[in-house]
């Protein structure tokens, strides 16, 4: 089951409204709100400045962060203490950051970005005063875009060109503007803004259709019987709009619905074929039909005989 983050429509905090001497606990604690736990190490500089502003989009969140030179770690503790497991996209605006983790030190600088891990230990510098912009995302939303995104936690990408460059400009204008999105229409921008990640990483749209359409008929297999089952909610229930549901079907040939009856057949056939007594409106029924008349002339159709006809009996 994925989490979900819940963030305010929109909200800021700033180190200006405090005292300098209240400005690293308050940090500290807006951190921790808007990137998840961190233990930080106080800086040097007691006139310490940072700011940070949060806002939802749909089931992910978009954070600006500006901050002076600190450094901090997800320890295990802090780990064990997150309760979503979820990736972080960091776009770096200005500044340097490092990030260490178990695969290397990456340095960001300028038009850099790169995922991180939620469940994985991390430290970071910043170096000089920073801002960036970040996209923290449910685990299982991007690994049904970009399917082997644990792969790519240790490389820095450059947002200054190429499909880089239209990702990186995409977080940016999510952050300006994503206020004014709520519903279906902030989760379709979310879904274009992931497409745009997984072909700044090198996933192919091909890759993504094909993965994604494996999952789903999976999925569907697990719940044929189940006679509610429609395209929306199995569209709903994957994170995609409904017609990019249709979409990696038509690609394969066949549309949603004819999927599903076909499979959902093939299981009638099967069980017809152990003669174990079971009727035939109970095993429709047990495959997700709930009109047997249409049942019947829709096996007729694809096996060239009624069900009774094939079964050898009533």
């Amino acid at each position: 089951m994925e989490a979900t983050f819940r963030a305010r429509a929109r909200s800021r905090w700033s180190s200006e409204s405090l005292a300098p001497a209240a400005r690293f606990s308050g940090w500290e604690e807006a951190l921790c709100d808007s990137h998840l736990d961190w233990t930080l190490r106080r800086p040097r500089e007691p006139r310490f400045v940072a700011e940070v502003e949060q806002l939802a989009l749909g089931t992910a969140r978009v954070v600006r962060c500006v901050c002076d030179p600190i450094l901090g770690a997800r320890t295990p503790r802090e780990v064990a203490r997150s309760n979503a497991a979820c990736f972080g996209i960091v776009l770096v605006l200005d500044g340097t950051e490092t990030i260490s983790s178990s695969a290397g030190a990456l340095e960001l600088r300028r038009g850099d970005f790169a995922i991180w891990d939620s469940e994985r230990e991390l430290a970071f510098e910043v170096h000089e005063r920073l801002t960036k912009v970040s996209l923290f995302v449910d685990k299982e939303r991007l690994l049904r875009v970009i399917p082997d995104a644990e792969r790519h936690i240790g490389r820095v990408l450059d947002g200054r060109e190429g499909t880089g460059a239209l990702a990186a400009s995409q977080l940016e204008a999510l952050f300006r503007h994503a206020v004014a999105l709520d519903g279906e229409a902030a989760e379709h921008v979310l879904e274009g803004t992931l497409e745009l990640f997984g072909a700044a990483f090198g996933v192919g749209a091909r890759t993504v259709e094909s993965q994604g359409l494996r999952r789903v008929r999976a999925w569907i297999a697990a719940r044929l019987d189940d006679a509610e089952l429609t395209p929306e909610r199995i569209a709903s229930a994957h994170g995609i709009a409904v017609r990019t549901l249709h979409a990696w079907f038509q690609a394969e040939g066949l549309s949603v619905s004819r999927w599903l009856l076909r499979e959902r057949l093939a299981r009638c056939r099967r069980d017809l074929a152990r003669r174990d007594g079971t009727s035939v409106t109970a095993i429709a029924f047990r495959w997700g039909f709930n009109d047997v008349a249409y049942f019947s002339r829709a096996f007729k159709r694809a096996y060239g005989v009624p069900p009774s006809a094939f079964r050898g009996g009533p």
